[in-house]
Parts: C-alpha cells; structure tokens; sequence
C-alpha cells in the first residue's frame, strides 16, 4: 500500500515536472539575459531601473514597462516578451489582437499532415504607460526585447502576413534580441564618443 502511494506522488511530481519544465526554462534563461543586459549596460555607460524587483517573472500582457535604460539624453523603455515553447510563432491577427501559434507533430497522421499548428487565444495587448519623471529631456524609444525568440514573428497585413524582424515595430514599440539591443548600444556610445 505505502510503495502504491509513493509511486503514485513520482508520478504526479514528474508530470508537474515535465508540464513546468518550459516555464521554468524560459525564466532561467530571462534571468540570464537579464544579467548580461544590465553588464552590458553599464559598461556603456548608461544607467537602468527596474519596474519590477525580479522582472524574469513579469508578463508578456503586463501594464508596465519591465525597465528603462537612459543616460543624459536618450531613454530606451524595454517591455519584456518571451516565447515559452520551441517552434512557437508570435502571429499580430488582423483585429490588432496577439495569439500564439506552436507547430507540433500530429499524435495520428491524418489527411497526410505530419505538422500541426496549435493556435492559442487571442488577447488584446494593453497600452502602456511610461513614467514622465524619466522622459522630461530625454529623446524616448520604446523598444520590445523578444527573448527567448520566437521561431516566427509575423503580422497580418489584410492580403496574407508578413514576416517581422529586429528593427521593425511590432506593438509600438521596435522590435529587438538581446543581443541586437547591445549593439544597437554599442553603436549609439561609439558615435558619442567619436570627435565631430
């Protein structure tokens, strides 16, 4: 009877585990980013804020900005989006809505099809608001850091959808990787510093 029961709580434990596991990956590795982030920051020389005290926790829906980079003259305000699954697409619908779309092998093959795309439900995604303390004298970019990336990210245009990548604006806001944002700050301190 006990050796039924403890088998019983492995089993339930490792079904947590295995149906947990994407989260808790994904949050691993937005702490990490985060980490790098913040370094790479400072040694730009620009200073950083967090809206949240573990913002790896935050929302891709939440009603705030996750972190605000500025320095004298500029203010970068970084919302935060994660994708938690592999092969799992970002898809702007045409009402303005967001949905997720996550490609997986059909469990029977019918009609031929080994690819199925699972399609998530569609949510508004929320204006959000930056506190003007920051902003006064500050040129502001809005910029929406994707990470873990998607496998796609595209919008519907009204005739089919369009493929969207690092520069683009999605939400308002310019759409980066981590690793494109550091650069993009790399670039704009060499530029200051260069002679005019």
């Amino acid at each position: 009877m006990a050796f039924s029961v403890v088998m019983i709580v492995v089993a339930v434990l490792f079904l947590a585990g295995c149906a947990a596991y994407p989260y808790i990956n994904a949050l691993y590795l937005k702490a990490r980013m985060q980490r790098r982030l913040v370094m790479a920051v400072s040694q730009e020389g620009y200073r950083y804020r967090r809206s949240f005290r573990s913002i790896f926790l935050t929302r891709n829906l939440s009603r705030k900005y996750d972190m605000i980079i500025y320095s004298e003259k500029k203010l970068y305000a970084i919302k935060l989006w994660s994708s938690y699954f592999s092969y799992n697409d970002l898809v702007l619908t045409r009402g303005g809505r967001v949905r997720e779309e996550r490609r997986t092998r059909g469990v029977f093959n019918m009609g031929g099809r080994n690819t199925v795309y699972i399609k998530g439900f569609e949510h508004r995604v929320p204006r959000i608001k930056l506190n003007r303390k920051y902003t006064t004298g500050r040129e502001v970019e809005r910029v929406l850091l994707v990470y873990p990336s998607y496998e796609n990210i595209r919008a519907h245009t009204g005739v089919g959808y369009v493929s969207l990548k690092t520069g683009d604006e999605l939400f308002d806001k310019i759409l980066y990787s981590p690793s494109a944002f550091v650069k993009r700050l790399k670039s704009e301190s060499q530029s200051k510093a260069a002679p005019q």
